[in-house]
């Protein structure tokens, strides 16, 4: 582990780490094939509507509550994780530590998962939000829901291209 509590890797090596109570998850790949990974694991129905306001944006908050109580709960909990996929992704390019308002997440479901329980997320900043040198945004994702977890992952390949590309959205 660094200083800052960061998992260490072997020189060459970048990956990421996420854990919650009953599951684990690991993933690593070689610099030569990625530049950054971000994952996240959560437990569905952890983000509470007491913590949400410092959590969601104000479009975010709209969209979830345009879903059905069960998607609501199962995209609240993939947006948070994703935020912090992302944030694991970032930090090792740029050492800078943000807040969860500073990104905001659209999310499409896989056509036959309109539930909310697979699916795509693009991220992109909120006003405000400092430059990120080397993290072209917006930046797409993936999400599954599985055995009552909300897994996420994003990824920067080569030296300037992303996983999924994605046209721009506007602001939140």
């Amino acid at each position: 582990m660094n200083a800052d509590r960061t998992p260490r890797w072997p020189v060459g090596t970048v990956g990421s780490i996420s854990h919650t109570t009953g599951f684990a998850g690991a993933v690593a790949a070689t610099t030569n094939r990625m530049r950054s990974i971000g994952i996240d694991i959560e437990a569905v129905g952890r983000v509470t509507t007491e913590i949400e306001p410092r959590i969601f944006t104000r479009r975010e908050s709209s969209f979830l509550a345009s879903l059905s109580a069960s998607a609501r709960d199962r995209a609240a909990t993939v947006i948070f994780s994703a935020k912090e996929a992302f944030y694991k992704c970032q930090y090792p390019l740029t050492g800078t530590w943000l807040d969860f308002p500073a990104v905001w997440l659209e999310l499409i479901a896989d056509d036959a998962a309109s539930d909310m329980s697979s699916g795509t997320f693009t991220i992109s900043a909120t006003h405000g939000m400092p430059a990120l040198p080397g993290v072209p945004l917006p930046l797409a994702g993936r999400f599954a829901i599985a055995d009552g977890f909300a897994l996420t992952g994003v990824a920067l390949v080569g030296a300037n291209s992303v996983t999924m590309p994605v046209e721009a959205s506007p602001t939140p």
